[in-house]
């Protein structure tokens, strides 16, 4: 379960301190909402590099009903970097503007395939509708939004598959989207971490037992 918290800042008074009012005499009142979902980053006692990175997180409406939804990333299995289990399944939560949050994640084919970490949104080919760019390692992935409440993965067309020439597929941990040279379209700053391989991580011990090893390793 993961829950988000909010802290209201009161006002000061000229002495410098709070005002002293019960908190029963505020008009204000809040209600504690949580969203069903767990990061899975598939944490082992071998403590592979990955499982450090926390999945990603973006607030966008994503059906133009002028409610803000909530997507997230998640962890995949990391023998094979799939998602083999609902419980890695990335997830769209729907705000239907009264404090409730339904899961269109399978509806909108955003389920997603490889151990993902982060996101990014913006409408990159200008059709009025939030489109989204997932980072992972070794894959990322581009979303078109349809506009009818459905995504449909753009990467190969959009050319963001191929491997980098001199090191090969890259692990990728957050992006950006910004008009780098003022052309008017939106260009994709992506930013990557390291090299990595399931198969020839390095051991790293501390205290005792296996720990995470530095990115330098």
């Amino acid at each position: 379960m993961l829950a988000c918290a909010l802290v209201v800042a009161r006002p000061r008074t000229q002495s410098g301190n709070a005002p002293k009012a019960a908190l029963s005499d505020s008009p204000i009142r809040f209600t504690y909402q949580a969203i069903d979902f767990k990061l899975d980053s598939n944490e082992s006692p071998e403590h592979h590099a990955p499982e450090t990175m926390a999945g990603g997180v973006a607030v966008f409406d994503y059906n133009n009903d002028g409610k803000l939804d909530i997507f997230f990333t998640n962890g995949a299995d990391l023998k094979t970097l799939k998602k083999d289990s609902p419980k890695y399944y990335n997830r769209l939560f729907e705000n239907d503007g009264k404090g409730h949050f339904t899961d269109v994640t399978e509806k909108a084919g955003l389920k997603g395939t490889g151990y993902d970490t982060g996101v990014a949104i913006a409408d990159y080919d200008n059709d009025g509708y939030e489109d989204i760019f997932v980072a992972g390692v070794y894959r990322n992935t581009l979303y078109h939004n349809n506009g009818d409440g459905t995504f449909t993965d753009v990467t190969y067309k959009a050319g963001l598959n191929k491997p980098d020439p001199e090191y090969g597929p890259l692990w990728s941990v957050a992006a950006a989207w910004v008009d780098v040279n003022n052309d008017g379209l939106l260009d994709l700053v992506v930013i990557n971490y390291l090299k990595w391989d399931f198969n020839n991580e390095p051991v790293c011990a501390g205290f005792g037992h296996n720990d995470y090893c530095h990115p330098k390793m």
